[in-house]
């Protein structure tokens, strides 16, 4: 059973993996396999949650995504995996709350971080991490050239909003 749940892991199956796991006697399940089916619970549970969402039982998927968010903790494929039933959830404030509790898991992490700040329109938040990340000596500094994109996306931003804004001045003083 371990090795089809495996292989229905490894092929994004997670429901028929983790019914194989639960075939397998508590006592008899190594340290592998309890990995494993904690991993096929998070993404089962994530799975689901998002469906009660879009299915109009918020209360339900909301709860039963915060219920796997603590088991997904210290693994960055967990952590994405439950960031990303969040958002696809229209809950950005708790992906976000996420992605920034976990950043020292993986780097990478920061830039999916700064890329949502930037989604949700948190300008002023998102100019505060670039100056952490730009600072002498910082802890993110080895991932500071990823974030140029989005550096580059904001000013876009800033720069129409600014255009936007003159337009109306000027149609204003007609």
């Amino acid at each position: 059973n371990f090795a089809a749940s495996l292989y229905y892991s490894e092929a994004g199956q997670w429901s028929e993996s983790l019914v194989l796991l639960d075939q397998i006697p508590e006592h008899d399940r190594t340290t592998s396999i309890k990995e494993l089916h904690a991993r096929s619970i998070v993404y089962v549970k994530s799975d689901l949650a998002t469906k009660l969402y879009a299915d109009k039982a918020e209360a339900e998927g909301i709860q039963m995504l915060s219920s796997v968010e603590e088991d997904a903790k210290d693994n960055p494929e967990l952590v994405a995996v439950v960031t990303s039933a969040w958002l696809k959830m229209n809950q950005h404030e708790r992906s976000a709350a996420l992605l920034e509790r976990n950043i020292q898991l993986d780097p990478s992490f920061l830039q999916h971080y700064a890329g949502l700040l930037l989604q949700t329109g948190q300008d002023v938040k998102l100019q505060g991490l670039f100056d952490e990340v730009d600072a002498p000596n910082s802890k993110h500094a080895p991932v500071k050239d990823s974030l140029d994109n989005i550096r580059i996306a904001l000013r876009v931003r800033q720069v129409e909003t600014l255009r936007g804004s003159a337009s109306i001045a000027h149609r204003q003083s007609i």
